[in-house]
């Protein structure tokens, strides 16, 4: 085995975090450093990160997975793994060698864009961890086909304020909520009925609009202070 068993609790002492730190080869090393971004990479973009042999990463892949530390997830064609709890993350950064890299923020499209009626980007990807931190919704099991997030009773009275009821939303039929796997980001941006109409609204507030004959949304000054009012996103401009 490449992994030992390893209890993630909420109170890891240190000496158990140094336990497993002598237990973590090289290649298990990589491959965390580069999940523990909390992105989704496919099995393809981890052998080349890595310089691991595919057989070795699928076995060390499947030790993960069985312990519920590594998680996949389908998008189109392609098999993308992921470490999904935060926890699971936060507890792992100290022990892996992190290069002191700047945080590049993406523009153009790869910045905000809609996919198909929703936000996508670095900024959807923004709007749904806030969404997340200020409990306004919760992320379900994958395999729920009809809903990925809960809404909270919290969440439907912030989604009020921009004319968006749970009675409306429900009874229009089709997917309320889905984590949709950002393209460029490889996270999870709001998709769904829901996410489309919160789009919809911002369109309506004056809070974005869009490029002509392009995907790019861009957010206005109105959009900003916005977001950072009611949701503490800081989405000042980048270079």
């Amino acid at each position: 085995m490449y992994v030992k068993q390893i209890n993630f609790t909420n109170t890891m002492k240190t000496s158990e975090q140094l336990r497993i730190r002598s237990q973590v080869n090289n290649s298990l090393k990589k491959l965390l450093i580069h999940l523990s971004s909390g992105k989704a990479h496919t099995l393809i973009e981890l052998i080349k990160s890595t310089k691991t042999s595919k057989s070795k990463l699928n076995d060390i892949l499947g030790e993960l997975m069985l312990m519920n530390v590594v998680k996949t997830r389908k998008n189109r064609n392609h098999t993308y793994y992921y470490i999904e709890n935060p926890e699971k993350i936060d507890f792992l950064k100290p022990f892996l060698p992190h290069p002191n890299t700047p945080l590049k923020i993406p523009s153009g499209m790869k910045y905000s864009r809609h996919c198909y009626k929703h936000l996508a980007g670095y900024v959807g990807v923004k709007l749904e961890e806030a969404l997340i931190r200020h409990n306004f919704i919760i992320r379900q099991d994958l395999e729920d086909d009809y809903n990925n997030y809960r809404v909270t009773p919290e969440g439907w009275e912030w989604f009020s304020q921009f004319g968006i009821s749970k009675e409306s939303i429900e009874s229009s039929g089709g997917r309320l909520t889905k984590q949709c796997l950002d393209f460029s980001e490889r996270k999870s941006h709001l998709g769904g009925k829901l996410g489309d109409a919160l789009l919809g609204e911002f369109f309506e507030k004056g809070w974005v609009y869009q490029v002509p004959d392009s995907r790019e949304v861009k957010l206005t000054e109105a959009g900003k202070k916005g977001m950072l009012k009611e949701l503490g996103i800081n989405l000042t401009p980048f270079n």
